[in-house]
């Protein structure tokens, strides 16, 4: 879900004084598998390869889930607005215009290495 979404959310909650008090399930109530978000950002980063797909997963995992919106839907009238592929995108092209920092990763570890905290 796109931030200005939940953003909104927050702000109708907030401007309606009988929603204080509740709690609502805030989500596209669009369900969106883990393929469909592997290839987006795939297809969003122009990231080469294919994608697999094992079948795996772990007991209990949930296989299935997506948010029920309907009490915000029917209370507050919220709906998002911004699609998971346009939210996908929006936040992609934030993420390339970062600039990128040196995050002392190897510096760190050389110092955890010098004080004997690592092999």
């Amino acid at each position: 879900m796109y931030i200005d979404d939940v953003v909104d959310s927050i702000v109708l909650t907030l401007d309606a004084e009988h929603a204080q008090q509740a709690a609502y399930n805030v989500g596209s109530g669009v369900a969106t598998s883990v393929l469909e978000v592997a290839q987006t950002l795939k297809r969003i980063y122009g990231a080469p390869g294919e994608l697999k797909v094992t079948g795996d997963f772990r007991l209990g995992d949930i296989r299935h889930n997506f948010a029920d919106v309907s009490k915000i839907r029917n209370e507050l009238g919220f709906q998002a607005s911004v699609s998971f592929r346009d939210g996908a995108t929006r936040f992609c092209d934030w993420v390339r215009s970062q600039t990128i920092e040196d995050a002392g990763y190897e510096r760190s570890v050389a110092e955890m290495r010098a004080r004997g905290l690592m092999n």
